[in-house]
């Protein structure tokens, strides 16, 4: 095929840089749940349920986003959507931390799932889309490789 031709080149560096990126930011805000969670319970009394409610709401945006994002994906294009995520997920994560209270901040949570939801798969589809075809198992690992490295920096 042509791309296989043309090998990697610094349009293929740019997207693979764009698409660790949101799975970075991914494996942080992952992590940044557990401690949120932690530090609200004992600074505002929140209740079991409401700390589930917290957590759980990423993931359902996930599950929801990641729906959207094929039919943003192939409606619209793979690279708005990627686009969009970013913008999306900086959105709601300032949003998160203006809400003003803790139902506010979850429904916030679960717009930014959603912002993750669109954004990694359609990057993913996008990447792999355009990369030779013997590079494509080994730069699929290395975009995975930096959820735990999202994960690690929240850690700092």
């Amino acid at each position: 095929s042509a791309l296989d031709k043309i090998g990697m080149t610094w349009s293929h560096a740019t997207l693979l840089a764009v698409c660790t990126g949101l799975v970075f930011l991914d494996g942080s805000e992952m992590l940044t749940v557990s401690s949120m969670v932690r530090v609200l319970q004992h600074e505002y009394d929140v209740s079991a349920l409401d700390r589930s409610l917290m957590v759980s709401a990423v993931f359902v945006g996930v599950t929801i986003g990641g729906l959207l994002g094929g039919i943003a994906g192939d409606r619209y294009g793979r690279r708005p959507a990627v686009l969009s995520s970013y913008f999306f997920v900086g959105l709601f994560g300032t949003l998160c931390c203006l809400a003003p209270g803790l139902y506010s901040m979850i429904f916030m949570r679960f717009l930014l799932g959603i912002s993750f939801g669109v954004g990694v798969p359609s990057g993913m589809a996008l990447l792999v889309e355009f990369l030779p075809t013997n590079r494509r198992d080994a730069v699929n690992n290395i975009v995975f490789a930096f959820f735990p490295l999202g994960e690690m920096f929240a850690a700092l």
